[in-house]
């Protein structure tokens, strides 16, 4: 199993520029994307082509933006997921409305799985979070590519890597981590 874990690009809440936690990204975070891109394709470059792998991005505009460069240029398909989602507890401290459905802004993504009047992940706690993330390490396909975020990310590395207290090590904006067959193989930037 190979996989690529991406965290999005700087969003505007992240630099504080906005209170809204459903944002989009900053100019500097346009600039981690193009450049978590191409860190992806250097690493692919070398062992393989895109053309095994199934992409997952978490419904946030900040993960959304920083998975259309990676689905245009190396045509990788995503579903939008909620499942890699953002950790809960971040969600329970803003003021929150629904995520909405954003086919119209992202329409090379595929949305089958979510509802046309948006979600509300507001009622999404630790219990469902945990099952949600399992349930998908689970079925994860031999190849993917998750666009998620910092705690999400950590999660997913300590399930499928079986590594204690992964929430120690940092993820820097547009960080890309490589997992081969279990074993972590790189977590960082380019």
């Amino acid at each position: 199993m190979r996989c690529i874990l991406v965290r999005h690009g700087q969003s505007l809440f992240n630099a504080g520029e906005t209170m809204e936690f459903d944002s989009d990204v900053t100019e500097r975070g346009k600039y981690q994307i193009q450049e978590a891109a191409l860190h992806v394709k250097e690493y692919m470059g070398m062992k393989d082509r895109f053309h095994t792998f199934k992409g997952f991005v978490s419904p946030y505009m900040r993960a959304l933006r920083t998975a259309v460069p990676i689905n245009e240029r190396w045509g990788v398909p995503f579903l939008v997921d909620l499942r890699v989602g953002e950790w809960p507890e971040p969600v329970k401290t803003q003021k929150y409305t629904r995520l909405p459905y954003r086919y119209k802004e992202f329409v090379n993504f595929n949305w089958d799985d979510y509802p046309i009047n948006g979600l509300d992940a507001e009622h999404r706690n630790d219990e469902i979070y945990w099952n949600d993330l399992k349930q998908f390490v689970k079925k994860m396909p031999e190849d993917s590519i998750v666009v998620s975020h910092m705690t999400t990310i950590q999660d997913l590395v300590g399930l499928i890597t079986d590594t204690k207290d992964p929430r120690k090590k940092p993820v820097p904006n547009c960080s890309v981590t490589f997992i081969e067959d279990g074993e972590l193989l790189f977590m960082g930037s380019r």
